[in-house]
């Protein structure tokens, strides 16, 4: 049982690697080359102009908050970057996604307290494991459990002292519990194998943003940077 219980552990364990990378860098307060400077919205809207290090496609993300359901929903805000958007002020969130790799993603929060705000985007990664080491370590602890409950049903033929030292089989030699166990370990190692070689992996974008003022593309009142 003790056995079953550390494979349990080892499982569990296994599961939860992963790789925590560090941001990207941050993109310069600066037009990315082709992308012209949105012109300033209507009064209470901002133009906003949308960049990042690879084409990606940007989402609003909207929290979700109710009795039987929360979470966020995505409205599509930008098919791929770079783009131009128009907005009400206030903040909002948004997610990156590259266009062609599904894996590189994360998000941004964008503020729209001016008439013309640039934001850029260097996107990160969320990447989950490979599925078949997990697959393979759950199939062992079961195995483990089998033979847990093997040995436990099994139980060793009676001694009997008339057939002498050779007068039969040892005791438990007939119960395949130990190899069934052998082959849950097996089963154990592989998995981990598996999994070690590919650990999700997850890394948050880094943002610029800011107001811009002039067709150069100067920062208005400097910009700032986060990191999510």
């Amino acid at each position: 049982m003790r056995t079953v219980c550390v494979a349990l552990v080892v499982v569990l364990v296994a599961t939860g690697c992963s790789a925590d990378l560090p941001p990207p860098a941050s993109p310069p307060p600066t037009l990315p080359e082709g992308m012209m400077l949105p012109e300033g919205g209507q009064a209470g809207l901002g133009r906003v102009g949308l960049s990042s290090d690879v084409p990606a496609r940007v989402e609003r993300l909207a929290r979700l908050e109710g009795v039987r359901q929360s979470g966020a929903v995505a409205t599509l805000l930008c098919q791929e970057t770079p783009c131009e958007v128009t907005l009400p002020y206030g903040d909002y969130d948004l997610r990156f996604t590259s266009v062609t790799d599904p894996g590189r993603t994360s998000t941004a929060v964008l503020g729209v307290h001016e008439p013309s705000v640039v934001l850029r985007h260097a996107i990160g990664q969320r990447r989950g494991s490979n599925v078949i080491g997990p697959v393979i370590m759950a199939l062992g602890a079961a195995t483990l459990i089998g033979a847990a409950i093997v040995a436990a049903a099994v139980q060793p033929p009676p001694a009997n002292p008339s057939n002498g030292p050779s007068g039969g089989p040892p005791n438990g030699s007939n119960n395949p519990a130990p190899y069934i166990a052998l082959g849950g370990v097996g089963a154990l190692g592989l998995g981990l194998l598996v999994t070690a070689l590919a650990p999700s992996t997850h890394q948050s974008g880094a943002t610029t943003q800011w107001s811009a003022a002039s067709v150069s593309g100067a920062p208005l009142g400097g910009s700032f940077v986060l990191r999510f």
